[in-house]
């Protein structure tokens, strides 16, 4: 287990160019590809998300008052504590409720991964997670027997195989899973 401050988080470009994301924790190889992200995005103004093709996305906001998203010309209110999913080759826009926000979101290849995030805010709910972000004020976690506490927009990193349990405030939960590869049929 690792714990790592917002300022920790590496700052990226959006795919886009409209804004900055700052990831938590990736599978990014050395040219850069990756299977799973996570990070946390500022949306300071109204405008279109970056095209993902055969990415599914997962966001939740950790700040602000509510956006709304408008996804393939449905639109899908994205308010704190919930979590709205989409296929990043949707044509996906954001207008803001009451100013700027900041979301977490989870971006997975779905023919390579799989991954959930989820709210927490029950003690002594067990987190079967990857990664834990706090949300609004400390929260703590035990990670197998030890405490440890979580600002906000801070993570606790790999958190594999470890048993994870709230133990105050609130979080958001994130598991990823990289799925097996079929085996090339020979000539």
């Amino acid at each position: 287990m690792a714990l790592q401050r917002f300022s920790e988080h590496t700052p990226m470009p959006w795919a886009n160019g409209g804004g900055t994301s700052y990831e938590i924790a990736s599978d990014r190889d050395a040219q850069g590809e990756w299977t799973w992200r996570i990070a946390l995005a500022p949306v300071l103004e109204d405008g279109e998300f970056s095209r993902m093709p055969c990415v599914d996305r997962k966001l939740l906001l950790v700040e602000g008052e509510g956006l709304q998203l408008t996804i393939d010309g449905k639109v899908s209110p994205c308010r704190p504590g919930v979590v709205v999913a989409f296929r990043g080759e949707a044509h996906t826009s954001a207008t803001l409720a009451r100013g700027p926000v900041v979301d977490l979101g989870l971006m997975f290849h779905r023919k390579k991964a799989k991954g959930n995030l989820w709210f927490e805010a029950q003690p002594g709910a067990v987190l079967d997670a990857d990664v834990v972000v706090g949300i609004g004020g400390d929260a703590q976690i035990e990670v197998d027997g030890e405490l440890v506490v979580i600002e906000h927009k801070d993570a606790a990193v790999q958190l594999a195989g470890k048993v994870v349990v709230l133990r105050r405030g609130v979080v958001a939960a994130i598991a990823v899973a990289v799925l097996p590869t079929s085996p090339t049929a020979a000539p």
